[in-house]
């Protein structure tokens, strides 16, 4: 006859296992045992380490800054990303209370997750304000080194081809800017040129056209951008590097067509020389302003198109664009305008390659937003 075990005592029990299945002394054998493979095998240690620490560290903090609109005031919070399932959580630090519970949110990615940089959470735009932790800070500040691009007048006829190398070699532009350099600002920036013979040769050049200011992020920027420019004489680039921007694009030492930053210090000048930062973007005088203007121009996100027509009415500049970019379905794009944008690199209604203005009135105030109110 067979016996039916007794059930154990619950406190018998660990996790599941029985602990009458445990041999006597198991213990300080799994623990001599344990001991003498550390000893012996310490990669194994720090493997099984580091596995473990990607499972149970799968995510990572910032601090950062959302501007309520309602209560007129920044509201920081320290904002948890896992890239696993591309969750977040929020917590808020003044009121020490979860300010929102793990949430999934679609069209975030960890390369998004950088100082200075915006990321919108469900609606509300969060400016990342710095690493949360030093975990955070060392695992992703080496992928976001910043650096300072400048197209210049000669190469602004190529900017498709110079941003199409940009994003090739991966770099993300992080923001942009079209200005018209004064002879003021455009001293201040070269002032380390003062006293050469040049100098005058080189205001006159920079100022005779509008420049593109680029900030360009990811790992190393300032060398990998250094690089793709190629030397500073195009025709040394075309022997030298002739995959660069300069032998590409460029034609002489002066004309050749984009500059970028020595050092890492130089970037963060030049940088803050265009682009400002919080605390000086008050004083609007202080860097070279927007050269978008508010007038016969329409919106392509992001971009303010103008028109160079005959005509002068603010319909003309969004007829034509509007006419450039084609229907909002790129199938019906495909058949009855071919050539245009939609057309070309749309995919579907919702992915259709580029936004532009419906109406002249819309043009100025989207417009006025992005390249006014956002500056």
């Amino acid at each position: 006859m067979i016996k039916s075990k007794e059930r154990p005592h619950s406190s018998e029990i660990r996790h599941g296992v029985r602990a009458s299945t445990w041999i006597p002394g198991g213990i300080a054998i799994l623990t001599l045992i344990t001991a003498f493979l550390l000893q012996q095998y310490p990669e194994v240690l720090q493997s099984f380490s580091s596995k473990m620490s990607s499972f149970s560290d799968d995510s990572f903090t910032f601090t950062v800054n959302w501007y309520d609109q309602t209560m007129d005031k920044d509201r920081k919070f320290k904002l948890t990303f896992f890239p696993r399932d591309n969750s977040v959580e929020m917590f808020d630090i003044k009121h020490q209370r979860v300010f929102l519970k793990r949430i999934v949110c679609d069209g975030l990615h960890v390369g998004d997750f950088f100082v200075g940089n915006h990321v919108v959470v469900l609606a509300r735009r969060l400016q990342v304000l710095e690493y949360g932790d030093e975990r955070t800070k060392h695992a992703l500040e080496p992928n976001h080194e910043a650096t300072f691009a400048m197209v210049k007048p000669d190469g602004l006829k190529n900017l498709g081809g110079i941003l199409e190398l940009i994003e090739n070699e991966g770099f993300v532009v992080s923001d942009a800017k079209m200005t018209l350099l004064s002879r003021e600002h455009a001293a201040l920036f070269y002032q380390e040129h003062d006293r050469r013979s040049f100098f005058g040769e080189l205001l006159e050049y920079i100022t005779s056209g509008p420049v593109v200011a680029l900030e360009l992020m990811r790992s190393n920027a300032v060398s990998e951008w250094r690089k793709l420019l190629g030397p500073t004489d195009a025709a040394k680039a075309i022997q030298d590097a002739p995959h660069s921007v300069r032998a590409k694009f460029g034609t002489d030492k002066t004309n050749n067509a984009a500059h970028g930053s020595d050092s890492p210090e130089a970037a963060a000048r030049e940088l803050n020389f265009f682009f400002g930062n919080d605390q000086n973007k008050s004083d609007r005088g202080a860097f070279p302003q927007s050269w978008a203007k508010l007038e016969n121009t329409t919106c392509c996100m992001v971009l303010a198109i103008g028109y160079g027509g005959s005509g002068s009415e603010d319909e003309e500049a969004s007829q034509k664009f509007r006419d450039l970019v084609g229907p909002a379905d790129p199938d019906l794009a495909k058949t009855i305008r071919p050539k245009s944008l939609r057309a070309k690199y749309g995919r579907t209604k919702d992915e259709n390659g580029v936004h532009c203005s419906d109406l002249p009135e819309d043009a100025k105030l989207e417009v006025e937003y992005f390249f006014k109110i956002l500056q």
